[in-house]
């Protein structure tokens, strides 16, 4: 059996998913899977991709994943069913996070009211501003709070805050004014370490780096914490397809890896010694920043492959991928929820399967000649942007439906973005962390350091603020069917297979039978043009009939919180929005872009014929601009908040 802990790790993902959204065994499913493979074991294509072996790897792993998942949702509802305001002990787990009115920490609890049922949980405890004492790692706490319940999704396709909190390792959320500071020091030593150290490391750039806004964009790309990094630059990166820059991953840790090799290597240590350091060095690391699936994942892949090559051992890529995923599941399986896990291993796989196949289309007989000549310094510039191109590309490729689902966005500039930052992102995350280690001893140093760092941190926003002002740098599109996204990806697995097996000289019989399979599929297409055109032509007059069959009137009421908001869809499939719900407070989260913009992509819906306004005051009349009436010639009046 190839690979068997990727199809161990397949059978635990079916488990995992199977017991959050259906909330029941899942028997059921390898019941009705075993009666297909005793009736159809005789088939030829279910020999090939149906065995024993593997089916019975991958029952075991769904069953008992399924178990731990269904379990751990039992034991998160019934803790809220016993936890109210009472007296809590706890240990703080975090650094903090600034916010507008509190402070943020997750804390580890100790006990409620003398009670040890909750020992060992989770939560996230927001104390207010009011209280100027500032907790750190390790710090045992006394304080009374109200526990509360996180909220699941509330509209249709709507956020659940309770999955998230869930994907992180919480229970809820707890208030408090007053904290009380039993004893300093407590829990992991490592990890209060990294805390301190984490610390220092901001207290160091604020030190070095003169703009705010430069400073915490810096925190963001060296340790993943961007809280403070103001929303409009934010905002920047997001609309510019850069945000993942300020996601600690696989191209933190090769920094990681080549500082550490360079350094080790005018030493006397000997080579499987400083691999050992290297991967000690990874874990620390890991531990910095606060073990984020990103930057786990590509810390322990980075840690097989310098470990296979200690034990002089091929490492395989899938492999390393499965284990990574498998440490992270096997921690937390909720985390299989958590979006940057996603996009980070969504993005890896897309490398790994595409980026080859993309690369030899782009290195025609000319452009693989000028490899051998290696002297000339443009060839080798032009070698790395085909290189850097290709990457963005195979990423960007196997996202793209994961950002229509998640964000209902698609970027038509990521590929220019990308490609220029590239070039400076590098010698940010370099040219960081050196400044980081000489402002330690030589302030005087690190200051300067730190001015050339500012400069590289200010072309960064720059680029960002140019490509999000791009109009239609950012496609609003309608949240896709699962359906397509399967059929997406079936769709570019399958070229990028058959791509493989026309570039390989020596190929097996299925391999054979396959490529005939597509070329006998291609040569009937292009012998019955004229009857695929008719049958598409076909379909298209069905679906457009069908789509103007008169249907039940619908009257959706979405909860907005303060205000109202209503969607009609009349019979003719035309669309009223009556309000669009709203906050006075202008500063704080934007009803109209985050909870009613969404849900009308989530409806299908990105066009409104009538917009309908009650009166005018903030929690009715602000909402996102973003609609387009079919009927030029109506008038829609509406208005943002000021």
């Amino acid at each position: 059996m190839n690979r068997p802990i990727l199809i161990a790790l397949i059978g635990y993902i079916i488990g995992i998913l199977w017991g959050l959204y259906f909330k029941i065994s899942v028997v059921l499913l390898f019941i009705v899977l075993w009666s297909m493979y005793f009736i159809l074991k005789k088939n030829k294509y279910i020999k090939i991709f149906m065995k024993s072996k593997i089916l019975i790897l991958v029952t075991a792993c769904a069953i008992i994943s399924n178990i731990i998942v269904i379990n751990l949702n039992n034991n998160y509802e019934n803790k809220y069913k016993n936890i109210d305001k009472n007296k809590f002990e706890a240990i703080v787990v975090s650094s903090k996070k600034l916010k507008k009115y509190h402070v943020e920490y997750k804390v580890k609890i100790l006990s409620v009211d003398k009670n040890t049922y909750f020992k060992g949980t989770h939560i996230l405890l927001k104390v207010s501003t009011k209280n100027k004492q500032i907790l750190k790692y390790g710090d045992k706490i006394e304080f009374i709070a109200e526990f509360t319940k996180p909220t699941k999704q509330r509209n249709y396709g709507g956020f659940d805050y309770s999955s998230y909190l869930k994907s992180i390792g919480l229970y809820g959320t707890a208030k408090t004014e007053n904290v009380k500071v039993i004893q300093q020091n407590k829990g992991n030593i490592i990890a209060r370490l990294c805390s301190n150290m984490a610390n220092k490391i901001e207290e160091i750039i604020f030190k070095v780096i003169p703009n705010k806004d430069n400073r915490n964009l810096l925190l963001g790309i060296l340790l993943g914490n961007d809280d403070a990094l103001d929303k409009q630059v934010k905002g920047y990166f997001k609309d510019s397809s850069l945000s993942h820059i300020m996601a600690v991953s696989g191209m933190h840790v090769s920094y990681v890896i080549l500082a550490v090799s360079i350094i080790l290597a005018k030493t006397n240590i000997s080579k499987n010694g400083a691999k050992i350091l290297t991967i000690f060095v990874i874990i620390f690391f890991m531990f910095l920043t606060n073990f984020s699936p990103s930057v786990v994942r590509a810390g322990i892949m980075g840690s097989l492959v310098l470990g296979s090559s200690i034990l002089y051992r091929k490492n395989d890529i899938a492999t390393s991928m499965s284990i990574a995923l498998f440490f992270i599941l096997i921690n937390n399986p909720f985390s299989i929820m958590d979006i940057g896990l996603i996009l980070s291993f969504f993005g890896t796989i897309g490398i790994v399967l595409l980026n080859k196949n993309i690369l030899n289309l782009f290195n025609t007989k000319n452009t693989k000649a000028l490899k051998l000549n290696k002297s000339n310094i443009f060839q080798k510039m032009l070698i790395k942007i085909k290189e850097a191109i290709s990457v963005s590309i195979s990423a960007q490729i196997f996202i793209l439906p994961c950002t229509m689902l998640l964000f209902n966005t698609v970027s038509t500039t990521f590929l220019f973005s990308n490609l220029l930052v590239s070039f400076i992102i590098g010698s940010v995350i370099i040219l960081g962390f050196i400044t980081i280690i000489v402002s330690i001893k030589f302030i005087f140093l690190g200051e300067i350091l730190g001015l050339i760092v500012n400069c590289l941190l200010e072309i960064l926003i720059i680029i960002s603020k140019f490509f999000s002002n791009i109009p239609f740098t950012k496609l609003i599109v309608k949240t896709p069917d699962i359906s397509f996204i399967l059929i997406y990806y079936i769709t570019i697995i399958f070229i990028s297979y058959v791509y493989y097996l026309k570039k390989k000289e020596k190929i097996r019989y299925t391999q054979k039978k396959l490529l005939t399979f597509v070329e006998n599929v291609r040569s009937t297409v292009v012998k019955n043009k004229k009857m695929l055109i008719s049958i598409i032509l076909i379909f298209i007059i069905i679906n457009t009939v069908y789509g103007a069959i008169p249907t039940d009137l619908l009257i959706h009421f979405i909860d907005v919180g303060q205000g109202d908001s209503c969607l009609i869809i009349t019979p003719q499939k035309n669309t009223i929005l009556i309000d669009g719900g709203g906050s006075k407070d202008t500063d704080e989260f934007d009803v109209g872009e985050s909870t009613l913009l969404p849900y009308l992509l989530d409806r299908k819906i990105n066009k409104i014929d009538y917009i309908v306004i009650s009166h005018f005051d903030a929690d009715h009349a602000r909402f996102y601009p973003i609609f387009i009436t079919r009927n030029k010639s109506e008038k829609c009046y509406y208005r943002k908040a000021i």
